[in-house]
C-alpha cells in the first residue's frame, strides 16, 4: 500500500561525451584522440564557458517548463474566527513570467532580473508552458492578472525540459490566487510595513495516501489521505540567520506574514512528521527552493506579491492496519482495538 503520492525520481544525469568521443576510446586509439576527436577531456568534466577561447558570445542554453493550471481560492471566515475553503474556479488570462534568475543552489544569493522577462497567457483548467528559460537556474515566476493579488513562486532547472509530475497533471492541483479585496489576517510578528509582501505558509500532510477523507488544502483538493497541518513550527529567518518571526502552522488556513523584501529561509519541525520540501524529487519546486537543511526551504519577498511557500510532512504510520488517524493534521493516532472486548 503507498503511504505517499507516486512519484517518478528525476532523470539519470546523461552523458556530456559524444559519440565520436567514446567509439575512439573503445577502438583503443588513446585519450589522446578522444580529445581531438570532440573536444572532450578526459576524466574530468567542467561547466562550459559562455564564450569561446576568442572570446565570442556563446548562446546560453535554455529550456522548457510546464507550470500547474491556475485557480481562484476563495476563504470564508466563520463568526467563530475558523476559516473555510470555498470551491476552486479555474482562471484563465493569468500572465505567467520568469521575470529574474540567479545560478542553481546560490542559496539566499540576490536574483538578477531577465530583460525581457519570459511570459505566457494561460487558458483556464490547462497547465502552460513557458519555453526559452535559462537552465541551470533558480528562478521567480509571477502570477498576473486584474482584480487578483499577483503571486510570486519560484522554480529550479537543470539542462533539460520540465513536464509536469504525474500528481501535478489532474484538477486537483492548481496555483492558488486571492481577490484583490480579499481581507486577509495577517499574523501579528512581525509588524507590516509599508513596501513589505506577504507570505502565505502551509503545510500538506501526507498519511495513508488514497485512503480516509479528500483532503482541501490551499493549494490543492479532493486528495484522499491528505490534510492540512496545524502546529508544525516555522522559524523565519533573515540572510544573516536573525529570527524574523516563530510560528505554528494552522489547519484552516495559511499563515499570512507580512516581511521586508528579500531571501528568506523557513525552518519547519514537527515532533513526528517527516518534512520535505514539495515536488523536490520530481524536479517541480514551485513552492519554495530547497536548501542545505532537508526540512527548510527558501522563498523570496518582494512588495506587493504574495509567494506561495509550502512542505510535505509525512505522518509515520502505524504498525497495525486496523488503526487509521483520527486527525491526520496532526499526525494522531486512532485508539488502537481493545484486544480483550467481544
Amino acid at each position: 500500500m503507498a503511504t505517499h503520492r507516486e512519484m517518478p525520481y528525476r532523470r539519470g544525469v546523461r552523458a556530456k561525451k559524444s559519440v565520436l568521443c567514446l567509439l575512439a576510446c573503445m577502438c583503443l586509439l588513446g585519450p589522446l584522440v578522444c580529445v581531438l576527436a570532440s573536444g572532450c577531456e578526459v576524466g574530468r568534466t567542467e561547466a562550459k564557458s559562455p564564450t569561446t577561447d576568442d572570446g565570442a558570445r556563446v548562446k546560453e542554453r535554455t529550456v522548457s517548463i510546464e507550470l500547474l493550471r491556475t485557480s481562484e481560492r476563495v476563504l470564508t471566515t466563520d463568526p467563530s474566527g475558523m476559516v473555510s475553503y470555498q470551491p476552486v474556479l479555474a482562471l484563465g488570462g493569468v500572465e505567467i513570467c520568469v521575470v529574474k534568475r540567479r545560478n542553481a543552489f546560490a542559496l539566499l544569493q540576490p536574483f538578477q532580473a531577465l530583460g525581457p522577462a519570459i511570459c505566457a497567457t494561460n487558458v483556464a483548467g490547462k497547465p502552460v508552458r513557458l519555453a526559452g528559460v535559462p537552465a541551470d537556474s533558480d528562478l521567480l515566476v509571477t502570477y498576473v492578472k486584474q482584480g487578483y493579488r499577483t503571486v510570486l513562486s519560484t522554480f529550479r532547472t537543470d539542462e533539460f525540459d520540465v513536464a509536469l509530475p504525474t500528481w501535478g497533471d489532474n484538477s486537483m492541483y492548481f496555483t492558488p490566487l486571492l481577490r484583490s479585496d480579499a481581507s486577509l489576517p495577517v499574523e501579528s510578528q512581525p509588524q507590516a510595513q509599508a513596501g513589505d509582501g506577504l507570505l502565505a505558509i502551509w503545510v500538506d500532510v501526507v498519511g495513508d495516501y488514497g485512503t480516509g477523507n479528500a483532503g482541501v488544502l490551499f493549494g490543492s483538493e479532493g486528495d484522499p489521505g491528505t490534510a492540512q497541518g496545524e502546529d508544525v513550527k516555522v522559524v523565519i529567518e533573515d540572510t544573516h540567520a536573525v529570527q524574523m518571526a516563530s510560528l505554528q502552522t494552522r489547519r484552516d488556513r495559511p499563515l499570512f506574514v507580512s516581511l521586508p523584501p528579500g531571501p528568506y529561509r523557513l525552518r519547519f519541525t514537527h515532533p513526528i512528521m517527516e518534512l520535505t520540501p514539495s515536488g523536490v524529487q520530481e524536479q517541480f519546486m514551485t513552492l519554495g527552493l530547497p536548501t542545505d537543511n532537508p526540512s527548510d526551504i527558501e522563498v523570496s519577498v518582494t512588495q506587493g506579491f504574495v509567494t506561495l511557500a509550502s512542505v510535505d510532512g509525512f505522518c509515520p504510520l502505524p504498525a497495525d492496519p486496523a488503526v487509521g488517524f483520527s486527525d491526520l493534521a496532526t499526525c494522531t493516532l486512532q485508539a488502537a482495538p481493545d484486544a480483550g472486548a467481544p
